[in-house]
């Protein structure tokens, strides 16, 4: 069967279990609301032979970065959610990408950000229901923008703001599902910048082991990953290019020329 029609999380009124977030799963027939999103009754998910629990999802916002996300409630491994066909347990999985693929039990649906959550206001009052439904902090040093329809990914990371640019490339802020958040310098390669780009990355490996001995603070930048979406290691002379991304944290929401100009204007 397909049915058209959409769920919409919005943030007043607020979730029935303010510290759970909004829950979806299973109703009974006479009564409406098992949580927040009834997504099949009892009689017909048994009439059907749908694994739905009562209370089988739930979605909130993390405290720290204010990214919206989604986790299994139950500890059954019959009440399946998958995002984009990747298992949900009862970890935060972050909604990073704009639209996703959503399966509870066999029912699918298209989790999609709506335009409200892209603007000012709604920033405004997430961060102030953070802060006063979650007992949030009213004030992080960053929060997780709401992923635009464009959003690059690579590897596991999906590409957000622009956070810089350089000679050899171009700085982002990006995420994953697990809520981490990081800086991918995405790299062009070539047979011209090939020995520059190689260098770079070599003298990234040399300060991430340096940190690993010295820095608890982890005050010094240090590289998490290399990715290829190429899948080559070594740039091959039959190519005419290729793109590298270099995925470093800790990553800094703001820029130390910025700091010094706010200091200035302060």
């Amino acid at each position: 069967m397909i049915w058209t029609g959409r769920y919409v999380l919005a943030l007043e009124p607020a979730p029935s279990a303010e510290d759970l977030g909004w829950t979806a799963g299973r109703g009974t027939t006479q009564q409406a609301l098992c949580g927040d999103l009834v997504l099949a009754t009892k009689a017909f998910a048994k009439q059907y032979s749908i694994p739905l629990r009562t209370f089988h999802a739930r979605f909130n916002f993390a405290k720290d970065t204010a990214a919206l996300f989604v986790s299994r409630i139950p500890k059954s491994l019959l009440a399946e959610l998958t995002v984009n066909g990747i298992p949900v347990g009862r970890e935060m999985h972050t909604l990073n990408q704009h639209t996703m693929r959503m399966r509870l039990g066999s029912l699918e649906y298209v989790f999609q950000y709506a335009e409200f959550a892209t603007t000012d206001l709604f920033s405004t009052q997430r961060r102030a229901y953070i802060a006063r439904r979650l007992n949030g902090p009213s004030m992080t040093p960053f929060d997780m923008p709401t992923p635009a329809p464009e959003i690059k990914t690579m590897g596991q990371w999906s590409l957000s703001n622009p956070l810089g640019k350089g000679s050899e490339g171009r700085v982002f802020l990006a995420s994953n599902a697990r809520n981490e958040v990081v800086a991918v310098k995405v790299i062009e390669r070539n047979a011209r910048t090939v020995d520059r780009i190689n260098g770079e990355i070599a003298r990234y490996r040399e300060v991430t082991d340096l940190a690993k001995d010295d820095d608890n603070g982890q005050r010094i930048v240090r590289l998490k990953e290399i990715i290829y979406p190429g899948g080559e290691a070594n740039f091959s002379s039959g190519l005419v290019f290729d793109q590298v991304g270099l995925v470093i944290e800790p990553m800094a929401p703001t820029t130390l020329d910025s700091i010094i100009r706010n200091a200035d204007v302060g």
